[in-house]
């Protein structure tokens, strides 16, 4: 390891083994509720615009793509 990096993994989180190294997940942050809410109506929609045949070629096509992500 070089100077700026010692004490530190790939992602620049500090090792167990680095000097004064007690984080315990701090910067860690858990979707709150709502975000996680909004998510499922966001796919919920997705879904429902999905399954409209109806819909234009292209703008089938990008949800297809939107969805595979998740």
């Amino acid at each position: 390891m070089t100077g700026q990096n010692q004490g530190r993994d790939p992602l620049g989180r500090p090792t167990r083994d680095a000097p004064g190294a007690n984080d315990q997940g701090s910067d860690t942050q858990v979707p709150q509720e709502a975000e996680m809410l909004r998510s499922r109506r966001i796919l919920e929609e997705l879904r429902r615009r999905g399954a409209e045949r109806e819909r234009p070629a292209s703008e089938l096509d990008y949800i297809d793509r939107l969805l595979k992500s998740f």
